[in-house]
């Protein structure tokens, strides 16, 4: 492993890169909002950050699952490294120019939902190793029969989701699903996995386990608010909303990549039992 001196520096550095990158683009320096092209003065800053950060969450995750020997906790340090490469993925993709990349569907359709199905198999295997570690087993919401339907549920709205996008002759389509009833469906995936999410955090006794899902819950909880009220708070400033739009983006994924790092870390003393009793 890394020396922890200059793991701490080189995460420092990251995050101090994103701050840099989010003062850089509200101050105007950055054109257009998601293009992350570079000739935009930020994003040298802001790909030093989400680069090192998403490669140190799925180097600890990955390194910390080979020492575990149970399957539950296997799956789950594999699901956090999948979504560091996930997300690493996305930001990548997007820190060239679309007219470089060639693909421009891939690029802002394709790269997002690998990265979601990649974090909901997270989900998925963290809600498991929860119930695993609750002194009761009890299985929470009944989830490991709800996630038999909910991952066919899942896939049928993605498939209507790229339909409806894509193919010339549903794209008529696009106002009913992006209305009530695509919101209504993504409301239903969500509001499941939230709950059983929260509950088995809260019914699991493993101190490493509830650190872990409350890192990453706090990830997204971080990403989610940034996104939505950043932008409020620097328009009211005097700053234009381009410029907060990307700001809030700069700071929300560097957050974001910080608490998964901190949350594939926090995974060690799983690693460090597991050596200790075999």
């Amino acid at each position: 492993m890394p020396s922890s001196k200059v793991e701490t520096t080189v995460i420092g550095v990251a995050v101090l890169s994103g701050l840099v990158a989010c003062v850089l683009a509200a101050a105007g320096f950055s054109d257009p909002p998601i293009g992350f092209s570079p000739q935009n003065d930020y994003v040298g800053p802001f790909v030093v950050a989400i680069f090192v950060l998403w490669f140190y969450a799925a180097y600890w995750a990955f390194d910390i699952r080979r020492a575990l020997s149970a399957p539950l906790f296997r799956n789950q340090a594999l699901g956090m490294g999948l979504v560091a490469i996930g997300w690493l993925g996305f930001n990548a993709f997007n820190s060239f120019p679309q007219s470089e990349v060639g693909i421009v569907v891939f690029e802002e359709t394709g790269a997002v939902l690998v990265a979601i199905v990649l974090t909901l198999y997270w989900i998925d295997a963290s809600i498991l190793a929860a119930q695993h570690t609750d002194p009761l087993q009890r299985n929470t919401l009944r989830w490991r029969e709800v996630r038999w339907i909910l991952w066919p549920f899942f896939a049928f709205v993605t498939a209507l989701t790229l339909l409806v996008s894509f193919v010339p002759s549903l794209v008529g389509l696009q106002p009913v699903w992006n209305g009530a009833a695509g919101i209504g469906a993504i409301g239903i995936i969500v509001a499941v996995l939230a709950a059983a999410f929260a509950r088995s955090v809260m019914r699991s006794k493993d101190r490493t386990i509830k650190m872990h899902l409350r890192w990453f819950g706090l990830s997204l909880a971080g990403w989610l608010g940034i996104l939505t009220i950043f932008p409020i708070v620097a328009t009211s400033l005097g700053i234009s909303s381009l410029n907060a739009t990307t700001a809030s983006q700069a700071l929300a994924y560097t957050a974001f990549a910080y608490c998964v790092y901190r949350s594939a870390k926090s995974l060690a003393p799983l690693e460090q039992v597991q050596r200790l009793t075999t």
